[in-house]
């Protein structure tokens, strides 16, 4: 079994507003505390990971990266991210590498996406339940500046959620913009929408079903990967709406499990929000949201 790079990010998700920051309590969210290098070690070992023997620093995480089959794909150099890479980051003498970042002296989180980094960290200065944070990459890099990185990533990893260039596919042309709509509420309720399956498929191990109506997606005989990646909805989120078993993948119309949902990404220029669905990133059309 190898590592999802969709479980791991997965892992953080699932700990939202859930743990607090510390270097001295168990490390990996055993005990409702965490810090950056013990959340990856639990999150590659949730995600199909091996047993590790302890948890580990930013000294030592590499050579359990390696073991379940990541490379190290950049040293102090630019890259193209994707989703469940991992990046670790030092402030110590660029010449050790990460052998300088003990402590308070390094971090590690993974990529989320293309552009966004989430972590467990002290960015709120250690309040209950704030822990894991969410950040444009490239604003966290120029905002704390680390003298020396790393990227990892796994290249065993049979998941197709991986794409080369995964972006926010993009609604009908005519779609009406509602995201700055949508931004000054920060969440979407469904009042209980009962929502058509356009297709379903187990993308990624995972059973999803996609909504045209509800991406903003223009019709196609086939659904493509990068669709899957962006709007799949997971099955374990929803519930059938037209009298099919729960425990069924073939219903033809579902509602929401959770009526209201957080917004936890904006994309203007596609009339793109993101949900939350069963912990997975989910990107829907603003309007279809905000007409529900």
């Amino acid at each position: 079994m190898s590592v999802s790079n969709k479980q791991v990010v997965k892992w953080f998700y699932d700990r939202q507003f859930k743990l607090t920051y510390s270097m001295t309590g168990s490390r990996n969210g055993t005990d409702g505390t965490a810090d950056c290098s013990g959340s990856i070690t639990q999150a590659v070992k949730d995600a199909g990971g091996v047993a590790y023997e302890y948890l580990y620093s930013t000294v030592t995480l590499s050579g359990y990266l390696a073991k379940n089959g990541y490379k190290r794909i950049s040293a102090n150099r630019e890259w193209d991210a994707k989703m469940g890479d991992i990046v670790l980051m030092s402030w110590g003498d660029p010449k050790y590498g990460m052998g300088a970042s003990a402590g308070a002296g390094g971090h590690v989180g993974v990529m989320e996406d293309e552009n966004n980094f989430i972590s467990t960290d002290y960015w709120t200065g250690g309040q209950l339940g704030t822990a894991v944070s969410r950040h444009d990459f490239n604003n966290y890099f120029n905002r704390n500046i680390p003298t020396y990185f790393e990227v990892w990533r796994i290249e065993s990893d049979g998941n197709v959620e991986e794409t080369e260039n995964p972006i926010i596919t993009r609604p009908q042309p005519e779609t009406k913009n509602d995201v700055e709509y949508m931004r000054k509420y920060g969440f979407v309720q469904w009042n209980g929408i009962v929502i058509n399956v356009d297709d379903r498929s187990n993308y990624a191990g995972i059973w999803q079903v996609i909504s045209n109506g509800l991406s903003g997606l223009t019709p196609t005989p086939t659904t493509s990967d990068v669709e899957w990646h962006n709007n799949g909805v997971p099955m374990a989120g929803i519930n059938w709406a037209d009298g099919t078993s729960n425990n069924s993948i073939n219903g033809n119309s579902f509602k929401f499990a959770t009526d209201v949902m957080a917004i936890v990404d904006y994309d203007v220029e596609s009339n793109g929000i993101a949900i939350l669905v069963s912990g997975f990133k989910v990107w829907v059309d603003a309007t279809f949201a905000k007409n529900a």
